[in-house]
C-alpha cells in the first residue's frame, strides 16, 4: 500500500462511520454519501471504496445544503499529520492487522 491508499482507505472507513450515525424519528439509519466519479453523481448507500482522486468530491445532501464530508475528512488527516507525522503509517500498520 502506498501513502494515498492509506489515506483513502482510512478516509473510507471514517466517513462509513460517520455516514451510519445518523437518526430521526424511526430510528438510527446509514446516511448516503455522494461523490462524482468520472464525471457523474454516484451515491453509496452502504460501505463505499470512493478513489482517492474523487474523494474532495464527497458530500452529505440535506435538502439545498451540503456538508462536504470527503474534504473534511481529508483536513481532519492532514491536522493529525502536523501533531504526528507518522499516523498515517501507524494507521496502516494497524488496517493491515484487521484484513
Amino acid at each position: 500500500m502506498d501513502y494515498y491508499d492509506v489515506k483513502k482507505d482510512i478516509i473510507n472507513r471514517m466517513e462509513w462511520i460517520i455516514g451510519k450515525h445518523c437518526t430521526n424519528s424511526m430510528g438510527n439509519f446509514r446516511y448516503p454519501v455522494k461523490y462524482r466519479h468520472n464525471g457523474k453523481i454516484q451515491e453509496g448507500k452502504c460501505k463505499v471504496n470512493v478513489p482517492w482522486n474523487d474523494i474532495p468530491s464527497m458530500y452529505y445532501q440535506f435538502g439545498s445544503n451540503k456538508v462536504k464530508i470527503g474534504d473534511a475528512l481529508i483536513e481532519i488527516l492532514d491536522y493529525l499529520e502536523k501533531i504526528n507525522p507518522d499516523i498515517i503509517w501507524e494507521l496502516m500498520d494497524k488496517l493491515e492487522e484487521d484484513e
